[in-house]
């Protein structure tokens, strides 16, 4: 289909649900948004050019009611993003850093690009402390 794959997404092939949602959209229904497909295309990443309406489909895939019971760090993303959704996704992708570090698992390379992004950009008094061990 054309895409590069990373090696981390030849190993993790789940990963490319969002750039192969996102040519699906393209070519089957003709949606040419260049904002709505690049939120799905980077929906499991993020992208440190995200705008708003991005974010907010970034932190409602990873905050949605099934992910934050299976996984209760998740409720502070949810706290955040009434205030501020770069916030909230910072605080997810802070969550995931600490979750792949302690299971031994890598983070995909976006994904830590889009978090040094927002580290830098994201006000540290909207950030919070977070817990991952919950």
């Amino acid at each position: 289909r054309g895409l590069e794959v990373l090696p981390i997404e030849r190993a993790h092939p789940v990963l490319l649900h969002g750039p192969l949602g996102a040519l699906e959209l393209a070519e089957r229904f003709r949606l040419r948004d260049p904002i709505v497909l690049d939120a799905v295309r980077y929906h499991t990443t993020g992208h440190p050019s995200f705008g708003p309406e991005a974010w907010a489909m970034f932190v409602a895939d990873k905050a949605e009611p099934k992910k934050v019971e299976a996984w209760p760090a998740l409720q502070q993303v949810l706290d955040l993003a009434s205030n501020s959704l770069e916030a909230a996704a910072l605080a997810y992708l802070d969550l995931s850093a600490e979750r792949a570090r302690i299971e031994g698992w890598t983070l995909h390379p976006l994904a830590e690009q889009t978090r040094a992004a927002l580290s830098a950009a994201v006000p540290r008094k909207g950030r919070r402390q977070h817990q991952p061990h919950q």
